[in-house]
């Protein structure tokens, strides 16, 4: 096996992972969902079955799926949405200071760089 093809063999299984993540976050596949079965999602994004299965591979051993015995893979109850999608706990302290409107003063720059106008 060549480099070139190793590095297309990688980009392909990490092309199936991108849109099975994707799916996740936008809330198409939600925790306990079954995935497609490794030759049906290999027939719908043009790829090999051996690649699907390194994909699935390295989304169960990341946590994100989780693979049953004779049944397929499923999304992990515990797979998390995305961080834009969390309300944050505590949020950040308002600031009592207000911003100054005058923008950077052209002068101080203008005589730092030592030009004449």
């Amino acid at each position: 096996m060549t480099s070139a093809t190793h590095s297309d063999t990688d980009s392909r299984t990490q092309s199936v992972m991108d849109a099975i993540r994707h799916r996740i976050a936008g809330r198409k596949l939600t925790p306990s969902d079954r995935l497609p079965s490794i030759r049906g999602m290999a027939a719908s994004v043009g790829v090999s079955p051996s690649t699907v299965v390194e994909a699935y591979d390295r989304l169960a051993a990341e946590g994100l799926i989780r693979a049953r015995r004779g049944s397929g893979f499923y999304v992990s109850a515990t797979a998390l949405p995305p961080l834009s999608l969390i309300a944050p706990t505590n949020p950040p302290p308002q600031s009592n200071h207000e911003i100054p409107q005058t923008g950077f003063p052209r002068e101080s720059c203008v005589n730092a760089a030592g030009i004449k106008s």
